[in-house]
């Protein structure tokens, strides 16, 4: 979320990220677009095997040569920024976070739930980054539970 600052330790929160980083985009301007690729969905998405990790990787490999180009340009951020203007929200949200998601990740998701008057959060046990695949039927009940109660 655009303007989101955190004042911990990033080697906490993001392990390894920035020595991965570096691997990754050695092996993109290689193109070696495959194994860069492997990096990122084996650093999000950890938990995710067989098929499903396939997919996503298949996916991931798609879109690695695209990054070569800045994705900024295609994008105005809102000013002020939009972590800035969470508060003002007055819809229902539901925060999802995986338990295993990387510990950056969740400090995000908590302070988004702090700031958005009458969020809900909800944190799946045994779930990465994307908990929509790594624990479908328990993201799938927490959805249906949140859109019912919206009735």
């Amino acid at each position: 979320v655009k303007g989101y600052e955190s004042t911990e330790d990033p080697a906490r929160l993001w392990g390894p990220l920035e020595k991965l980083e570096t691997h990754y985009l050695g092996l993109r301007e290689k193109g070696k677009f495959r194994e860069a690729a492997e990096i990122d969905v084996d650093y999000w998405t950890h938990l995710l095997s067989g098929d499903v990790r396939e997919r996503v990787l298949d996916m991931a490999a798609e879109n690695v040569n695209t990054e070569t180009d800045d994705p900024d340009k295609f994008q105005a951020s809102p000013e002020p920024p939009a972590f800035d203007r969470l508060s003002s929200l007055t819809m229902p949200v539901k925060i999802i976070l995986g338990d295993r998601d990387w510990p950056g990740m969740l400090e995000i998701g908590e302070k988004i739930h702090e700031l958005i008057p009458g969020s809900s959060i909800a944190i799946i046990k045994d779930a990465d980054h994307i908990p929509v695949l790594s624990q479908p039927e328990k993201f799938t009940e927490i959805i249906l539970r949140f859109l019912s109660s919206l009735r």
